[in-house]
């Protein structure tokens, strides 16, 4: 996913912010948590580089 982020910047001349949207009907609360655990904790230090 990152990869594909940085290609979108790339191709877009650079991108400043990045939204993610999750189903949080398809979720429980401990889920969506740990998904915006992730994004920060991996894809984050990926994509601040």
């Amino acid at each position: 996913m990152a990869e594909k982020i940085r290609r979108h910047s790339e191709s877009l001349g650079g991108v400043s912010r990045v939204t993610f949207q999750m189903d949080n009907a398809q979720m429980n609360h401990a889920q969506l948590m740990r998904s915006i655990e992730l994004i920060g904790m991996q894809m984050s230090p990926l994509l601040n580089d």
